[in-house]
């Protein structure tokens, strides 16, 4: 039986005064006394990442509303535009990407699988295989890098920081979207909230957190948000079922499209974005930051 590895520092600031947050025993969490950073105790070994990852990030539905959020996205991200290149980290089946491409981008994008590196490249994105390193696009400077849903997954923020750090072009753009740990969903269900999902997802972040491991990585804060609720994922942590929050038919879907058409469920779907955001209890967090000109 292969051996169990656990952290004995903080992943983030390498102090080794972690503790342990009680309630946690489904996946053993470390929270570091010092930055304060919560990630799972167990360190996952690269057969078991491999074996979860081998068919992960390959569905093939993308909502007519959510490429209308990618579009406001690019809307505000026009205002960085200078050299015209964006890249989109662990960008799956290139669903952002396509509607970047569409909007005037030259698009570049990262994954693992041979799988999904050829369905992106079959669309015409400029792909990179595997981990961030120093050969990922050098002597290219992107305008935006886009981080969606992605660094929960990783084990070395500090590294792949650095990477991107050198991606971007002076005053250039990352935008990281990850689910709060602060969220309000997370507090109510403790360890039975299914964002907590070993080996998924390894590290949590809240809105302090995010800016500060961002901020030593020499990034500046522009803005934090966090929004949402996820009755898919109430539902799912509460039965146990599994459902794709994505999915057409999910209960998260069907009130986004019954916000879309009725304009009072857009307005109270608004309000309640608002007190979540101004509460830091959303579970969609969203982070601007820049690099330093």
């Amino acid at each position: 039986m292969p051996e169990v590895k656990t952290h004995t520092h903080c992943i983030h600031c390498g102090d080794p005064s972690t503790i342990r947050l009680k309630g946690y025993n489904r996946v053993p969490l470390l929270k570091c006394r010092r930055c304060r950073l919560v990630f799972a105790a167990q360190i996952p070994s690269g057969a078991e990442l491999s074996a979860y990852y081998a068919h992960y990030g390959q569905q093939h539905h993308a909502s007519p509303l959510t490429r209308i959020r990618y579009r406001q996205w690019l809307q505000a991200f026009a205002l960085y535009r200078r050299t015209g290149r964006i890249l989109d980290i662990g960008c799956g089946v290139g669903f952002f990407l396509e509607e970047a491409s569409a909007a005037g981008w030259e698009v570049f994008g990262t994954e693992f699988s041979d799988g999904l590196v050829r369905i992106c490249r079959d669309k015409h994105i400029r792909m990179h295989q595997g981990p961030l390193d120093e050969t990922c696009f050098a002597g290219l400077a992107f305008d935006v890098v886009v981080w969606i849903e992605v660094i929960e997954h990783i084990n070395d923020p500090n590294r792949d920081l650095a990477q991107i750090f050198r991606l971007l072009r002076p005053g250039g753009l990352l935008f990281i979207t990850t689910p709060n740990f602060n969220s309000l969903e997370r507090r109510l269900l403790g360890e039975r909230f299914n964002v907590i999902d070993w080996p998924e997802h390894l590290t949590y972040y809240t809105p302090a957190t995010l800016r500060r491991v961002l901020l030593a990585s020499g990034f500046r804060k522009k803005k934090i948000t966090t929004t949402g609720i996820s009755v898919t994922r109430l539902r799912g942590s509460l039965t146990g079922r599994t459902e794709p929050v994505t999915a057409a038919t999910s209960a998260d879907e069907s009130i986004r499209k019954a916000a879309a058409r009725n304009p009072l469920i857009g307005a109270g779907k608004y309000l309640i974005n608002l007190l979540l955001n101004l509460t830091r209890t959303g579970l969609s967090m969203k982070g601007w930051f820049e690099k330093s000109a």
